[in-house]
């Protein structure tokens, strides 16, 4: 398997096909079959869990992804048309508190779900672009 510019993004044992049997967490598991979708799996410098993927496999997905995006997309007007009448029931009406949620949404006036620690990248990134005027 060629390591396709994973050295130091994950520790490879070798350049063998044979999955890792060590129990470390510094070491690689290289999947045995060539056509697997996952091709490796370990740990990069910081600990963190890192996937290297076939790449016809992740080829397959990111068009997935861009298909249902477009899908998306197609039937965003109807939403937008559902949710300004949705707008006009009962304020406790379900949906019109959906409505809302996806207006809410759509101004980016919600915080998009992240983990902790990204959070608190992006806190620390803000202050520094605060600082610098």
């Amino acid at each position: 398997m060629e390591a396709r510019g994973v050295e130091g993004a994950i520790s490879l044992p070798g350049q063998s096909r044979e999955p890792d049997r060590g129990s470390g967490e510094d070491r690689a598991r290289i999947s045995p079959r060539a056509s697997a979708k996952l091709q490796v799996t370990g740990a990069d410098k910081d600990g963190r869990r890192q996937y290297l993927y076939h790449p016809e496999f992740q080829a397959r997905q990111e068009q997935a992804k861009f298909d249902n995006l477009v899908r998306f997309a197609e039937k965003l007007p109807g939403l937008r048309m559902s949710m300004g009448e949705h707008m006009t029931h009962d304020p406790y009406d379900r949906d019109r508190v959906c409505a809302v949620a996806v207006r809410l949404m759509g101004a980016r006036r919600l915080p998009r779900s992240r983990s902790p620690s990204t959070a608190s990248q992006r806190r620390t990134q803000k202050r520094r672009r605060r600082s610098r005027t």
